[in-house]
């Protein structure tokens, strides 16, 4: 937000009250303008009084003066006061005072004061403590910049003689004001005068000012009550008609559910025009079949990597798909799976490089042979001997032998000068046998170092067909390898073939454990229950049409009426003290206040009266518009209700009434205990339950995606009085014999309810086959099962009713 240093226009705004009447009381205010000049007196009133007269008179007195700053100076001083202000410094009045009066004197600094004041009352601190105590409308606007403006004002109004003075005023439109001039008086003469004024101002028109204020508030409190009335009445049609909206398309999702699904609830739960309401309990199903989605991709893509994986022969192609599995497999996988793939991974590694003897050999020749014996380095040792004469020292001795015994007999051969060799070429020799491949270990130096400094192909393949042993080991060497080669990659192929089988039927279970087919169609059936209990809902808020809005109680506006009647009466009543002072002088001024201060038309006067006036007319009009309206939106809201389609099964009322309490107290009749894979039987049969009363409390539409799955269980458990025990193909998992167990326990009902296919109950639930069990043969929806399943939850048989 910018900052814009405060004007002349903005200071004579405040001190005229221009556009800011808003209230009855503010009639009676009225305003003291210090017309000051550059004398002692005038410094000394402000220095030691205008602080204190700011805060004393901000509420129904005004207190300004002219500050005699140049407008530059002046907004340099409201700047800085706009940034030290957040600081706890100074504001602008402060700052203003600091330059007009110096040393500025102020309550707590004089004996008088300091002994009358009561101890509750704090002083100022300094001129740094006006900025908190002073409201920021009077420290804005106090001081009216410009220099030598007070003199010019009074002159254009008339009363230029009377400067310094105080100019007086209580209405702006008036031709008269009342000025007291202090030229020959003392500042605290000037103080106790104002200060008597004040005082008085609130001791004599306390009474007035209270019946005017508690008139106004009466007057906003009514027009309050009756724009709420109408508001209510409004927004009770609006709320209505969304909710008949709803009522429309929940009928349409229920009836598009089974033919398009999710895409029709995706389509709904992102439709601008579908009441927010509806469009929360939808988002729920959204993120689920979001999920559902995103899984889907996930398995798409591992299928496409099983096939990848299946169809391929090669041992480095069935590698390579396994380690990406490993690595980052598309969609989650299981523990055993993930273990297999780890298992595969350290059991195939990527086989060595591809490195025959000879090649070996020739890299071995061409890297340390031909360079740690060279001629060049033999030369670079300036031994006094012939390169010829060490090679024919060094060629019979063995590449195997030790190095320092194979130097000494080649030293031994060559002159006396020779010996600084032996250090360097122990070493030398050293690394020869370290690096030269082991099957050419046995043999001599000359049978594996060519004679020339040449190290190309064709130099090494020539020196190996002319060195028989070197040849004959060369080809055992290479005959061995191809043998070896052909009985590794037949071993590494069978062990990657394997793996591939291996791991193909891990992720094809994996696959079947990641399809959604039962959850999408369980989500399905969990969205068609919520849906009816959401369209139940809807139904029960349109019920009460008959339920009348609170109109407001307009008796008193009468009253209010003729006592605006009396208002400007009042305003004459108001007593200003300064008018009886025999020393303050009455005015007829030539022109307004406004056009003295050279202020440009209009300046807008807000005949309060009439305002109150036409809040009470509006306050009448509205309670009037709200009686009138409540019967035509009734009977609208009935009109569209009476057009809806009928529900796709409408529950008889008797079960409505009996079902809507339980929904509303979160009251529970049986726990659904049942295995993942018959969820969507289980939500059907759910389903048919409560088209019978019966509230029955299902994991899939009473735990919030993300809530403690464990917890939620347990406390649903001690909430219920029955469990109905689901057992399909599957039987029943780990989960379900934790959750019937409680039940058992406690030895409360417990239902075996045999779903489609199922004749008998498994071995494993032994200790069921003594409780009486319900069987569907073909279909959940069989009204004999679900009549006994009612029996066995209520305790009420069938025909007892």
């Amino acid at each position: 937000m910018g900052f814009r240093a405060p004007s002349a226009d903005d200071a004579y705004r405040y001190v005229f009250r221009i556009g800011d009447v808003d209230e009855l009381t503010d009639r009676f205010n009225w305003t003291i303008l210090v017309l000051n000049d550059s004398s002692p007196v005038c410094r000394e009133f402000l220095g030691g009084y205008a602080v204190d007269l700011c805060v004393r008179t901000a509420d129904r007195v005004r207190f300004v003066f002219f500050s005699d700053l140049p407008d530059g100076q002046f907004a340099g001083l409201a700047h800085q006061a706009y940034l030290d202000t957040s600081r706890g410094g100074p504001g602008l009045l402060g700052r203003v005072l600091r330059r007009l009066a110096a040393p500025v004197r102020l309550d707590f600094e004089r004996d008088g004061w300091r002994d009358l004041r009561p101890p509750a009352l704090v002083p100022f601190d300094g001129l740094d403590d006006i900025a908190r105590r002073v409201g920021a409308e009077a420290d804005a606007s106090a001081a009216i910049p410009g220099s030598r403006l007070a003199l010019q004002f009074a002159q254009r109004l008339g009363v230029g003689r009377h400067v310094p003075g105080l100019l007086l005023f209580a209405d702006v439109g008036a031709p008269d004001v009342h000025v007291l001039p202090f030229g020959d008086r003392s500042a605290a003469d000037v103080y106790a005068r104002v200060r008597s004024w004040i005082d008085g101002y609130y001791e004599l028109n306390r009474d007035v000012i209270e019946r005017w204020r508690s008139t106004e508030d009466e007057i906003w409190e009514l027009a309050g009550q009756a724009d709420a009335s109408l508001r209510s009445v409004r927004d009770w049609r609006h709320e209505r008609l969304s909710d008949v909206r709803a009522l429309d398309q929940i009928t349409g999702l229920l009836r598009a559910l089974p033919s398009r699904g999710a895409a029709e609830v995706v389509a709904m739960a992102s439709a601008s025009d579908v009441p927010w309401r509806l469009r929360g309990r939808l988002q729920t199903a959204v993120r689920r079949f979001a999920a559902f989605d995103a899984q889907d991709r996930a398995a798409a893509s591992l299928e496409a990597l099983t096939g990848k994986l299946a169809g391929r022969e090669d041992p480095d192609g069935i590698r390579k798909v396994i380690r990406r599995l490993e690595r980052q497999s598309p969609a989650p996988l299981g523990r055993d799976t993930a273990e297999l793939l780890r298992e595969a991974v350290a059991a195939l590694p990527e086989p060595p490089g591809d490195v025959s003897p000879r090649v070996e050999l020739a890299g071995w020749w061409r890297r340390s042979a031909m360079r740690l014996v060279s001629k060049a380095w033999f030369r670079r040792s300036q031994v006094a001997a012939d390169y010829a004469a060490f090679r024919a020292a060094l060629g019979p001795l063995s590449v195997a032998g030790d190095p320092a015994v194979t130097a000494g007999r080649v030293l031994a051969g060559l002159p006396p000068g020779a010996a600084g060799l032996a250090d360097d070429l122990v070493r030398r020799l050293g690394e020869l046998r370290r690096t030269a491949p082991a099957w050419v270990a046995d043999l001599t130096f000359a049978e594996i170092l060519p004679p020339g400094a040449t190290s190309d192909q064709d130099s090494f393949d020539a020196f190996v067909a002319a060195t028989p042993r070197l040849r004959e080991r060369v080809e055992a060497e290479e005959a061995a390898y191809r043998r070896d080669r052909r009985q590794g990659a037949a071993e590494y192929a069978r062990r990657t073939t394997e793996y591939r089988d291996l791991v193909c039927e891990a992720l094809r279970g994996e696959l079947r454990r990641l399809s959604t087919a039962n959850d999408r169609r369980a989500a399905v059936a969990a969205l068609e229950t919520t849906l009816e209990a959401v369209r139940t809902e809807f139904e029960n808020r349109l019920a009460q049409l008959d339920a009348m809005p609170r109109f407001a109680d307009l008796s008193a506006i009468p009253r209010l009426t003729a006592a605006l009647d009396e208002y400007d009466a009042a305003v004459q009543q108001i007593v200003y003290p300064y008018r009886s002072d025999p020393d303050v002088i009455a005015v007829r001024t030539r022109m307004s206040l406004p056009e003295a201060a050279d202020m440009a038309p209009p300046w807008p006067r807000k005949p309060v009266a009439d305002a109150a006036r036409r809040r009470l007319r509006a306050a009448t009009d509205e309670d009037r518009a709200a009686h009138e309206e409540w019967p035509r939106a009734r009977e609208e809201v009935r009109a569209l209700r009476h057009r809806l389609p009928p529900p796709v099964r409408e529950p008889a009322p008797e079960v409505a009434d009996a079902l809507l309490p339980k929904i509303a107290a979160n009251r529970f009749d049986v726990f659904m205990v049942h295995d993942s894979a018959d969820k969507a039987l289980v939500l059907e049969v759910c389903a048919q339950l409560r088209r019978r009363g019966i509230y029955p409390w299902v994991d899939a539409e009473q735990i919030q995606p993300g809530s403690p799955y464990h917890d939620v269980i347990q406390s649903a458990i001690r909430q219920v009085g029955a469990a109905a025990v689901f057992i399909g193909a599957r039987g029943l998992g780990r989960w379900g014999r934790r959750e019937m167990a409680p039940f058992l326990e406690n030895g409360m009902p417990v239902i075996p309810v045999l779903l489609p296919g199922v004749k008998e109950v498994p071995e494993d639930l032994v200790f069921l086959r003594g409780h009486h069990r319900v069987e569907f043969t073909a279909s959940v929806r069989e009204e004999a099962g679900l009549d006994r399943l009612v029996w066995g939850i209520t305790g009420v048989s069938p025909g007892s009713g």
